[in-house]
């Protein structure tokens, strides 16, 4: 599976991607990069560094590359040894080499720490040109920031943080068992009253926002789905704290967030009556959602299309997959406070996709594979999935969720029996999120 490295590099660096100049492990840089490395591991979801890109004074990206020998310098084993010998427990890490636009990257691929965060051991080496100062020191603790900074924690929030991530990952491996007492539950029905003032607020929005893709995208569909709790938050919550749920909660799949909370780049957040909105309006990668004080959220994306040769444009199953488990992935996190004990109901659609086809990224990087799924054309409009699940279920066993909304809306593609593709891509993706 490849990677959409210029969807990436055009989104820009966020809390869990950085991006650095041509530059070798042997020179100065490898204290500063070891520095980033922690602080990406002592993050959720881990990070991505993508080394020979860099940034211009009017905040676009170049596509830069590496030399052949500053690109084999990356070895896996000599980046790790040198970050273990300043940090523990051992950060998990994987060297990748892509060529993007005909130019040599490496991409640095950490994952988010196991149990334990990694904390420096030893003062690390000095800064060049001034020997006095240090990249870090014994004791730190290390961590990337949503301003797309590597700090050390210095206040009592992002020490807390820390600390319930920490927690959070070491109560998920008690789920399973919880899970299994709680089986036979009867399931209560969610109540909409409570919803209807937001769900109309949502409505008009969204529409006026579908009304300006057809009129700039003709033609292209998109994605949307609206997550309630079968109970609204005690206290309603106000402007900031829905900004900071949102944030924290947000997913990275494959090089898709969802949601954009980037507010520094290409994302406005903005304030609505008993909610929160947030709209991104990069080329080709447009999305709206709200949050209501009620502890409602909805989601609305453009989608992405590919073309082969001077074939029809499809839509890439793989972004189907992509979106719902982000979604799923983020509705977990968003909800594991607000409404831990609770369930969740879901509805996810795509619209404006009558008679259009499925297709697949490896059609765009792989020519010989002819394998554009023509036979799979969407019958209905709109594709619907919907249901619901305990938010303990999100956490313990949110794959069967994804399966489930992926296979209903893909099978209305006439594709028969996609289970089989679903599987291996959320195994795909959940490996790179490890």
């Amino acid at each position: 599976m490849s990677e959409d490295w210029n969807r990436i590099i055009a989104q820009g660096e966020t809390m869990n991607v950085d991006f650095k100049g041509p530059l070798s492990w042997d020179g100065n840089d490898r204290g500063a990069l070891a520095e980033d490395i922690v602080g990406m591991t002592n993050i959720r979801d881990g990070g991505l560094i993508l080394i020979g890109v860099s940034e211009g004074a009017d905040g676009n990206y170049t596509i830069d590359g590496l030399s052949a020998d500053q690109a084999k310098t990356f070895d896996p084993t000599k980046v790790m040894d040198f970050v273990a010998g300043y940090f523990q427990p051992q950060v998990r890490l994987r060297v990748e080499r892509p060529v993007v636009d005909g130019k040599q990257l490496v991409a640095l691929r950490i994952e988010e720490f196991d149990q334990t965060p990694a904390i420096c051991i030893k003062d690390g080496p000095a800064k060049p040109g001034t020997p006095n100062k240090r990249y870090f020191y014994e004791g730190n603790l290390i961590v990337r920031t949503p301003a797309a900074k590597t700090v050390v924690i210095r206040t009592a929030e992002d020490m807390h943080a820390l600390i319930r991530l920490a927690v959070t990952k070491t109560s998920n491996r008690l789920l399973g068992d919880v899970r299994r007492l709680l089986e036979g539950r009867s399931e209560q029905p969610i109540a909409r009253q409570p919803y209807d003032a937001a769900l109309a607020v949502w409505t008009a929005a969204f529409a006026e926002r579908v009304n300006g893709w057809k009129a700039t995208y003709p033609g292209r569909g998109f994605f949307s789905f609206v997550l309630l709790p079968d109970r609204t938050v005690e206290t309603s919550l106000d402007h900031t704290a829905m900004k900071k749920l949102v944030q924290d909660a947000r997913v990275q799949v494959m090089g898709l967030e969802l949601p954009s909370t980037n507010v520094d780049r290409f994302t406005s957040v903005v304030n609505i009556p008993a909610g929160i909105q947030g709209k991104l309006d990069l080329e080709d990668y447009q999305e709206v959602w709200q949050m209501t004080s009620s502890g409602a959220f909805m989601y609305g994306r453009l989608l992405l299309y590919r073309q082969l040769d001077q074939g029809p444009p499809f839509i890439p199953f793989e972004e189907i997959i992509w979106l719902v488990m982000a979604a799923i992935l983020f509705a977990q996190r968003l909800y594991q406070d607000l409404n831990p004990e609770g369930r969740l109901e879901y509805k996810f659609a795509l619209a404006g996709v009558k008679d259009q086809q499925l297709g697949s990224f490896d059609n765009f990087v792989m020519s010989t594979r002819r394998i554009l799924m023509r036979q799979w054309t969407a019958a209905a409009e709109p594709l619907l999935a919907e249901g619901s699940a305990a938010v303990l279920d999100l956490r313990s066993d949110w794959r069967s969720v994804v399966q489930n909304v992926s296979t209903k809306l893909l099978t209305l593609f006439n594709w028969d029996h996609p289970e089989a593709t679903i599987s291996a891509q959320l195994d795909a993706a959940e490996g790179k999120r490890r």
